[in-house]
């Protein structure tokens, strides 16, 4: 797996590539860590994810909650289908904002 990232205007994006698996979760919370510790707003890029693990989910909805106890923002963005499959399943669709 990949990670890309992009920073504008404050904003940081985090674009996984692949499949965030169980051995890549780690990799990738230390990503949405470092871009927490950047950055008030912050987007999460799966249109190139093809497989995201319990384990991404936990970093993820981990993530939010600090983001929002600081009044700060988590936006998911380009959901593959089948990743958006995985949070409509895991009833997480309905706690964030997601950017098509």
């Amino acid at each position: 797996m990949e990670i890309l990232k992009n920073t504008q205007e404050g904003t940081i994006t985090l674009a996984p590539i692949g499949c965030l698996d169980t051995s890549a979760a780690t990799e990738f919370d230390a990503a949405l860590t470092s871009a927490i510790e950047e950055s008030k707003t912050i987007k999460l890029d799966f249109s190139n994810l093809e497989f995201i693990s319990s384990s991404a989910l936990r970093s993820i909805v981990s993530a939010r909650k600090k983001l929002a106890a600081n009044g700060n923002s988590l936006t998911l963005k380009s959901l593959s289908p089948l990743v958006r499959e995985v949070f409509e399943m895991t009833g997480l669709i309905n706690i964030f904002t997601i950017e098509e």
